[in-house]
């Protein structure tokens, strides 16, 4: 009885409802199973301290546990390279990529590896398959330099411009693109992009030598003095800024501004390379004993151009003119001489009237620089046609940076566009490179009265 009892007992005990705690379902890892990414971050460890026959067999591991795992592929490719196999490289990265369809990664590592040693065309084609999966820049600067390497030039700018176009926050990938923007002949731009790596790694002077290269050879030591001002006056621990601009300076001959920048540099400690050194020492040279001021030589009477600036000298302006007039007839080409008719004409009648003379030197020579500046100058005393003036006396910058006077007409032409700070920089450096020019310092006068506050 006593045993019937029990069966009961455990019949209806098994027939109770029973109580169940609900439970979510297991969250899916993105990452590779445990046991491959415990061989994968072996493999990894080993490639890193060279033992690459070890890193191969814990990647091949690896790979038996997930064997669809592109970057377990990428690694044995990468550790295939390492090894001299670069065809078995070659294979690994171009079945990642397969495995892959949607991930940029796989596809630039493939088409990177193509490109440098296989099939050209199939590494192009994966690298475009990179940028339109967002590789975010190196797909396209792959695919930039090796046009410019089979062609010297890029017949399709467009993937260039999108890249431009695009924002960047990465120093390495600014100094990339400032090197192809370069190569494309587009110096202004590639200088941009070298200060704005500059602005993000402030002590990485392995960014001045690049950046001044670009400076020099592309005509724009002008540009970049005008766009380092500005920052360095709010950047006291850019070193690597203060070295460029204090190397510029010497290359426009601005001996004060070089001993300023490059003392700042050794006063944090940083030891000057031997050409740094040498321009410091030079400026202070200058500063200490600075040449005596250049008296007004013309050369011997018998040259029309001295005998016209010996009578424009003496205020003769219409002999000057017939003098000019008379080796034009001969020369009706020679810039000089239309310049110095254009100068004439200027202090005679006044910058309207000076305005189509110039116009005939430049039509003449529209790289002569006395002329650029001219116009920039008539036409900034007009207050006309400023942006073309700015353009045009940049130009004449461009090919002469260390002449006071182009300096003083970028400064006014800025204080007719109300850019009253950046002129009196600007003005700065002009009565610094002439310091005899009573005009410009009081340019210069007029200018700061304005910042301080004065009236203009």
């Amino acid at each position: 009885m006593v045993k019937w009892c029990l069966l009961g007992c455990v019949l209806l005990g098994g027939c109770s409802p029973t109580s169940r705690i609900p439970v979510h379902d297991a969250v899916q890892s993105e990452h590779p199973p445990f046991q491959a990414r415990s061989h994968y971050l072996k493999g990894q460890v080993l490639a890193a301290n060279g033992n690459i026959e070890a890193a191969q067999s814990a990647f091949a591991q690896a790979r038996i546990f997930d064997p669809t795992e592109p970057r377990i592929l990428i690694a044995m490719g990468n550790a295939s390279m390492n090894a001299g196999d670069v065809d078995a490289a070659r294979g690994y990265m171009k079945s990642a990529a397969l495995l892959a369809q949607q991930d940029a990664e796989p596809w630039l590592a493939h088409g990177r590896l193509e490109m440098a040693f296989g099939d050209k065309a199939a590494g192009r084609k994966a690298l475009e398959q990179a940028v339109l999966l967002g590789d975010a820049w190196v797909a396209r600067a792959t695919l930039i330099e090796d046009e410019l390497r089979e062609n010297g030039s890029v017949a399709d700018l467009s993937l260039l411009e999108q890249w431009i176009s695009a924002t960047s926050s990465d120093a390495v990938e600014l100094r990339r693109r400032a090197s192809i923007r370069i190569l494309v002949g587009d110096s202004v731009g590639g200088m941009d992009d070298y200060l704005d790596a500059m602005r993000l790694a402030q002590r990485d002077l392995s960014i001045v030598g690049p950046f001044l290269q670009a400076a020099i050879q592309g005509g724009a030591v002008a540009y970049g003095l005008i766009i380092m001002e500005p920052w360095l006056a709010n950047a006291p621990t850019a070193t690597a800024g203060w070295l460029a601009y204090g190397l510029l300076c010497d290359v426009v001959g601005d001996h004060h501004e070089t001993v300023r920048a490059l003392e700042k540099i050794e006063s944090v400690g940083i030891e000057l390379g031997e050409a740094s050194a040498q321009a410091l020492a030079n400026a202070r040279k200058h500063l200490e004993h600075p040449p005596p001021s250049s008296s007004f030589r013309p050369p011997p009477l018998s040259d029309p151009i001295s005998r016209s600036l010996s009578l424009m000298q003496d205020k003769r302006w219409d002999e000057a003119q017939v003098v000019v007039q008379q080796q034009l007839k001969t020369h009706p080409k020679d810039a000089r001489l239309l310049y110095i008719l254009a100068q004439i004409v200027l202090e005679r009648e006044g910058p309207e009237a000076a305005r189509p003379w110039v116009e005939d030197v430049l039509a003449v020579q529209p790289n002569y620089a006395p002329a650029l500046n001219l116009w920039a100058w008539v036409h900034s005393e007009q207050g006309e046609f400023l942006g073309t003036a700015e353009e045009r006396v940049l130009q004449a910058l461009s090919l002469q940076p260390r002449v006071g006077g182009y300096w003083d007409t970028l400064g006014w032409i800025y204080h007719h566009q109300d850019r009253h700070i950046e002129s009196q920089m600007v003005l700065e450096r002009a009565v610094r490179l002439a310091t005899d020019d009573v005009g410009i310092q009081e340019h210069l006068s007029q200018v700061s009265a304005v910042v301080k506050g004065g009236a203009p």
